[in-house]
């Protein structure tokens, strides 16, 4: 079942990035000025939500207690929130209708007049954000940055730190922008407590979110420096509860407000009788007999304790006009019988309602208005946003002229506001309970069958979507615009609101009707036609990761359904839905579907970033039978002229994520969710779906901790030097720490309920702890070396054992006996895991396989080989599914894993490996030489773990034109200036005759793993640096002149009369010269090393890239820089033009001076961006930038399997608008 949606995600646009996202390089001057061409924008404002605070416009008129009402109550909370006592956390709790928000709204107005009020934050169920914790800790955090002086410069440079924040988990957010930021504020800020309000936390739709914030509220207690009172209401829910029931006793008041005696209450509410009856009366000039004090105690009896029927009463006999006199006289005759509150309020509601449309009771119209009051009431109330009444016409396609006078007949339940602009909402959530639950309606006529309403949504989506969804939605002009350089005005201009919501819940409603999506023609057509368009205004919307949930979720019940899943029908007759088994539908949509979810997963970050690449990098290289790509492929921009090999299948490669700082070990959640990374001694936690941060722990732990995640991704359980930690992931809270008698922690896991931990020491030794008693359970002994990974079983019956023995060992975890041993791995095992219903065992090992053995038997029941090059670990999903993850060079790679001989998606094991390039899984390009001309160029890529392929281009067609099969990695290599022979540092120094095809050691007495290697313009030396820097004559064939001591050199480079040859020396430069001898040093001063180097054509000039990302052009008279730029990679090549004007690399030319306009018709790759004249235009797939070689006039070429260029017509316009108007 799919989770009830959380709320519209982030909207807000606007910061000052360029629109295109691109940087020129044409800015170099003289002088040390730098030009960043990587960086990216000033920082982005928080998301806040300002219509979350009580004084939010929709709340304006939301009444405070009235005077003399609540009074004990009030005292009470003013007193905690004044300092009595030492809890800072306040549990106002009650049942629906009794008043919780009148209450919250009067003690934010008091303490804002007070100066007191550091935030607030009023929940509401069916209002986007307002249902969601999504937004909550920065919108606390932006009004307690305008309400607390100096904070609001903390808060800030947790943005700075991290631009980038609002899309981390709740519990992360909290703590970095107000745990953090308050605690860095002076102790005398404040001297009186600052009091927080969050109001009917129980309309927050995740309970689980709930739960967690709960437990972030509860943390403001560690902030000492200043006093944080924290009024919650709430509905006693059992989620809410258990959020409480997580947190220490005595850091919270609690108080039931449907406890207060009924004589108090009632007369509270005979108070707020008198004064509303009183304005009534007033208004429509009644005597005072109208507010008789009989009428009002009859009136506050039927009330019970809820304020809500009280004022739903006042509300209805207001809206009546003239009539309100004879409706109250109706009221108080009816002889009333004491009921439960919640009942009689339920009666008063059908009151209302039978009043309403008393006149349409019978007759020809009453079936039509009934009709129109589930349309109209029906979807307000299971709506997941508001919507004004232009909106919710538009949305229901019914004329506003039919819907308002249905609107008015309900102001005393509906907030309905004459502004057109102003949207409609409950005036209590207990009339949504009514409605939808018939055991609360005494008439039939107005209780609302769910189902029935959302398949009419549905459909009202489909509709809005095939209307309004093109491509370009935002009418854009450059294709790598940045989602956050866009207005959040003009993407609501463009996006009208109900194609917004359309976009972003129709799937929530579909699985909500019961539909059976195979029938249902329109969706077919929706993927057929406008599915990339969906994907594009999500990413306006920044509504994206919902899109993701949603189609993984749509594609699960898909593949759920029976073959021939039986049609659907209708129970309305306002509802005509045509289902049935049409030719128009073919038999595929499953298929249809999963190829579109492969296609968001691979490219759901290029999107999310750059909406417009959906059409350009996302299409451009989806493989070559994707369904997706063959119905889309015309929309490709006409300024792609030739297109690159793709691989030809979804193949079980599901998605490249960047993992920035990667270090050593990490965990990965059983379920494939969450992953764990330790950096810079802090444990952090990142969703797998989409490579964002969600949480991390609150303390450091030592860099050599071992730590592991549960297998619901829940808990986190770390060890090191005697101790063992367990961690709540969520809010990155310690829940216990052990003691235990191990200083070194070989492998660590948790079992799924927390109870047990087991670690493995360096002595082979499998130790089980009972985590409650704190005690060692069994001490497991049987494998003959390292034991690297643990697994435990759902229920904690067995655990596996996975060692450098080659061998899996399954135990009883009760008696500690070893239950059997696994054989059939050539490799040590490195991972190991338990499918949910226990009954197969996965392991990896090192030979690249895994095998899935039989728990009963011990036997093996399959063997597949992932083509990964640093397979890491196995995990099964809840749904049974095998996942396998590698962990490369800062990347994570995510595999599906199929278990049965015929897998249940459109690919299998042997067709990827007989058909597909694997482009993701070859290895990456470590190497590019060009020949001095520019016509050739030589690129080495690693083969595996310990080989390499070396290619000789043809740099104008982007051909290749020889190859070489190398036994080890190549790590640099050189073209000789006749292009005859080819350079090589491998395991020493190597010369490949490309005329002959034969190789030749150079040096054979020097053996180091690397090492720098140039040939001299004239040809005839080759310089060789290792330890030494030698020189090679290349027509003598032996060794020349004197041999120089150096150390650590990454780069060198000839003069252009090959007299003196420049090398890096600890990242400055050391210039010689081979003639006199006569060394120069130009010192840095940056501390990193240089990774390429090339004299301009007159010697007068020296360009360096180094580690730090600047390159720096050094005029060699003064020793000083002339100019400097920093990019985003490092360069692997680097020449001067012949005309000493530009630099030439593999990732394009850059102009020395600003003077010097760049070339027309010249690419150059940024980053992970194709650029031209500065502008980004195609975004590199994340599986293709590893394998990237080189860029040339209008080419982009990459190292496959196969050459495998991309060309673009650097001449034509590249406007989106444009191409707009073509298609």
């Amino acid at each position: 079942m799919m989770s009830r949606p959380v709320g519209l995600p982030n909207q807000t646009f606007g910061n000052s990035i360029a629109a295109n996202g691109g940087f020129t390089f044409q800015g170099s001057v003289a002088g040390g000025v730098d030009f960043n061409i990587v960086g990216h924008s000033p920082i982005n404002p928080l998301d806040d939500l300002p219509k979350a605070a009580f004084n939010a416009q929709a709340k304006e008129h939301f009444p405070s207690c009235l005077k003399n009402t609540r009074q004990s109550l009030l005292e009470e909370i003013e007193q905690w929130a004044d300092g009595r006592g030492g809890k800072n956390m306040y549990w106002l709790k009650g049942m629906a209708g009794t008043g919780k928000s009148t209450v919250a709204i009067t003690i934010a107005r008091r303490y804002d007049e007070k100066g007191r009020l550091g935030a607030s934050f009023f929940f509401s169920r069916g209002e986007g954000d307002l249902a969601s914790t999504q937004k909550f800790a920065m919108t606390i955090a932006a009004q307690l940055a305008r309400n607390l002086p100096g904070l609001k410069n903390h808060v800030n440079k947790a943005v700075e730190e991290d631009p980038r924040i609002r899309e981390i988990g709740l519990s992360e957010q909290w703590r970095r922008l107000i745990l953090k930021p308050l605690s860095q504020l002076g102790e005398r800020t404040s001297s009186q407590p600052i009091v927080l309000v969050v109001d009917a936390l129980d309309e927050c739709d995740n309970e689980k979110d709930a739960s967690r914030l709960i437990q972030c509220l509860a943390s403001a207690a560690a902030v000492k420096n200043i006093r944080l009172r924290i009024l919650i209401t709430s509905r006693p829910d059992q989620q809410i509860n258990y959020g409480f029931s997580l947190i220490p006793e005595d850091t919270h008041e609690d108080f039931v407000l449907h406890d207060i005696a009924d004589s108090v209450v009632g007369q509270d509410l005979a108070v707020f009788y008198k004064h509303e009856l009183t304005h009534i009366a007033r208004r429509f000039s009644l005597d005072d007999s109208f507010y008789s004090d009989a009428s009002i105690q009859t009136l506050v009896r039927k009330s019970g304790c809820l304020f809500i029927h009280a004022a739903t009463v006042c509300r209805f006999i207001e809206a009546e006009g003239i009539l309100a006199k004879s409706f109250l006289i109706d009221q108080t005759n009816v002889e009333y019988q004491s009921t439960h509150p919640e009942k009689e309020l339920y009666k008063m509601y059908n009151v209302i309602l039978e009043y309403s449309f008393a006149r349409y009771s019978t007759g020809t119209k009453a079936a039509e208005i009934h009709s129109l009051f589930n349309r109209v009431v029906g979807s307000i109330v299971l709506l997941y946003d508001t919507v004004t009444p232009t909106e919710l016409a538009t949305l229901l396609a019914i004329q506003e002229g039919d819907i308002r006078p249905m609107l008015h007949c309900l102001h005393s339940v509906l907030d309905v506001s004459d502004n057109r602009n102003k949207r409609i909402r409950l005036v209590h959530p207990s009339f949504r309970d009514y409605l939808l639950d018939p055991s609360r309606s005494s008439n039939k006529d107005f209780s609302i069958d769910a189902a029935i309403i959302h398949r009419n949504l549905v459909f009202c989506c489909l509709r809005l979507m095939k209307q309004n969804l093109r491509r370009n939605m935002c009418n854009i002009e450059e294709p790598g615009t940045r989602a956050v350089g866009i207005l959040k005005s003009r993407i609501d201009e463009l996006i009208a609101h109900p194609v917004q919501y359309a976009c972003h819940y129709w799937i929530y409603h579909l699985e909500q009707s019961g539909l059976d999506p195979t029938k249902v023609v329109e969706i077919n057509e929706f993927f057929r036609n406008h599915y990339l368009h969906w994907l594009e205004s999500l990413a306006w919307t920044r509504q994206l990761s919902d899109g993701m949930s949603m189609i993984r979720q749509l594609e699960a019940r898909l593949a759920q359904l029976p073959a021939d899943s039986s049609q659907s029908t209708a129970k309305s007759t306002w509802l005509q839905i045509v289902l049935c088994d049409s030719p128009g539908i073919p038999s595929s949509l499953h298929q249809t579907v999963y190829d579109a979810m492969r296609f968001f997963v691979s490219n759901n970050s290029i999107i999310e970033e750059a909406p417009l690449q959906t059409y350009c990098s996302a299409i451009l290289f989806a493989p070559e039978n994707s369904m997706i790509r063959k119905m889309y492929i015309d929309e490709l921009p006409r300024w792609i002229v030739q297109r690159p090999i793709t691989y030809n299948y979804w193949g079980a490669h599901l998605q490249t994520l960047a993992v920035s700082e990667l270090i050593g070990a990490t965990g990965i959640s059983s379920d494939g969710r969450l992953i764990a990374r330790l950096v810079d001694k802090t444990l952090q936690i990142v969703d797998t779906t989409t490579g964002r941060e969600i949480s991390r722990l609150q303390e450091e732990i030592s860099d050599w901790s071992i730590f592991s995640l549960s297998a619901d991704g829940r808990l986190a359980v770390t060890g090191c030097l005697h101790e063992i930690q367990l961690w709540d992931v969520a809010t990155g809270k310690k829940l216990r720490e052990l003691s235990i008698d191990v200083d070194i922690i070989i492998a660590i896991a948790i079992s799924l309920d927390g109870r047990l931990t087991a670690f493995v020491d360096p002595q082979d030794t499998v130790w089980l702890w009972d985590m409650a008693t704190g005690k060692d359970k069994h001490r497991l002994v049987g494998h003959s070396d390292a034991v690297l990974s643990i697994a435990f079983s759902p229920k904690s019956q067995f655990m596996a054992t996975a060692s450098r023995d080659k061998t899996v060992r399954l135990w009883d975890v009760d008696t500690g006996q070893e239950r059997s041993t696994l054989v059939g791995h050539s490799n040590e095992v490195i991972s190991v895991a338990i499918s949910p219903d226990s009954r197969l065992v996965a392991s990896a090992s090192w030979d690249g396989m895994i095998l899935v053995w039989d728990v009963a038997t011990g036997t093996e029941q399959r063997n597949l080989r992932i083509p990964a090059k640093d397979l890491g670990t196995v995990t099964f999903l809840p749904s049974g599914q095998l996942r396998a993850y590698e962990l490369f060079d800062s990347t994570l790679r995510l595999w599906d894993v199929p278990l049965q001989s015929e897998p249940r998606h459109l690919w299998n094991m042997a067709m990827c490996q007989q058909h597909n390039t694997d482009i993701a899984y070859l290895g990456r390009v470590r190497c590019v030489a060009f020949s001095p001309d520019g016509r050739l160029a030589a690129s080495a890529k690693d083969k595996g773990a310990e080989s390499s392929t070396v290619w000789i281009w043809d740099v104008i067609e982007g051909t290749k034109k020889r190859t070489l099969q190398w036994p080890f990695i190549v790590y640099l290599l050189a073209l000789s200036p006749d292009c005859q022979r080819i350079a090589l540092s491998s395991m020493g120094f190597y010369i490949w005759d490309a005329a002959t095809d034969k190789t030749r050691r150079l040096l054979t007495h020097v053996n180091h793993s690397r090492g720098v290697v140039t040939f001299s313009p004239d040809g005839r030396l080759a310089a060789l640096a290792g330890t030494t820097l030698q020189f090679w004559n290349c027509d003598t064939e032996k060794e020349e002149g004197t041999q120089y001591f150096c150390e650590n050199v990454w780069a060198s480079a000839f003069s252009s009369n090959s007299q003196r040859i420049a090398l890096d020396q600890d990242g400055d430069l050391r210039v010689i010269d081979i003639i006199t001898r006569e060394e120069q040093f130009i010192p840095q001063s940056v501390g990193k090393s240089l990774v390429a180097i090339a004299f301009s054509p007159d010697g007068q000039l020296i360009a360096s890239m180094s580690m730090d990302n600047m390159l720096r052009v050094w005029n060699m008279s003064t020793s000083k820089i002339q100019h400097k730029l920093r990019i985003d990679n490092w360069i692997k090549h680097l020449a001067f033009s012949s005309c000493g004007k530009y630099l030439v690399t593999e990732r394009g030319k850059i102009p020395i001076s600003s003077a010097e306009p760049r070339r027309a018709g010249n690419l150059f790759v940024s980053g992970n961006w194709i650029q031209e004249d500065g502008v980004d235009i195609i975004r590199i797939h994340p599986d293709y930038l590893e394998n990237f070689a080189f860029t040339s006039g209008n080419i982009v070429a990459f190292h496959l399997q196969e050459p495998c260029v991309l060309r673009v017509d650097t001449f034509a316009p590249k406007s989106m608008i444009h191409e707009e108007a073509d298609l």
